[in-house]
């Protein structure tokens, strides 16, 4: 989670000070859009470090859980612990039982061929298929494994959107401070001008 708030702005105390209205109003804008341009710039990031498709980074997965207002000068990105299902990671032809599918994480990497592996088609969404592996001794250390209940199958998943951010975020962290700063001193000055 990264969350982006007001005590980031240098000068704010003192302009709340002098014009409490305009100064609040101009944080919230500048928290508000400080958060949707680091989405952006995240998600950007995601689809630069795994190969899959940008569809996959919902806003249910990955999005904006909490914006500015007047009296809470704060803003909440979030991402999912849920793994991305292997199956996004594909590139060979997904058909029903397919055995041996080829899947590549990193975009320009190697397709890795995985001999145990094969698809099975998901009971949930008719069409749709899972990466998994039939494992008799179990999988039970893996988080990256699951179980299909009364089986020895298990479907395999990869990173977590929230496991992605907690990579990329550290790089961009200089570029959110100087975008809200930046973007509160435009607001400012926009409001300051009526």
């Amino acid at each position: 989670m990264i969350v982006i708030s007001s005590t980031g702005i240098r000068g704010l105390e003192d302009a709340i000070r002098r014009q409490p209205e305009t100064a609040r109003k101009a944080a919230q804008f500048a928290v508000n859009d400080t958060i949707e341009w680091s989405r952006v710039r995240i998600k950007a990031g995601i689809l630069q470090q795994v190969a899959v498709p940008a569809d996959s980074i919902t806003p249910a997965r990955f999005g904006i859980t909490r914006r500015a207002k007047p009296n809470a000068l704060e803003a909440a990105l979030s991402a999912s612990n849920q793994g991305l299902g292997l199956i996004r990671f594909v590139t060979s032809p997904r058909v029903a039982r397919a055995k041996s599918p080829t899947v590549r994480i990193k975009p320009g990497g190697a397709a890795v061929k995985l001999d145990r592996a094969f698809l099975i088609p998901t009971p949930k969404a008719p069409g749709s298929f899972a990466l998994a592996v039939r494992a008799p001794g179990g999988l039970a250390r893996s988080r990256a494994a699951r179980r299909i209940p009364g089986s020895d199958i298990y479907i395999l998943s990869g990173p977590s959107p929230n496991q992605l951010l907690a990579n990329i975020a550290p790089t961009l962290l200089p570029a959110i401070q100087t975008r809200l700063q930046q973007e509160y001193a435009r607001q400012f000055e926009r409001l300051s001008r009526g």
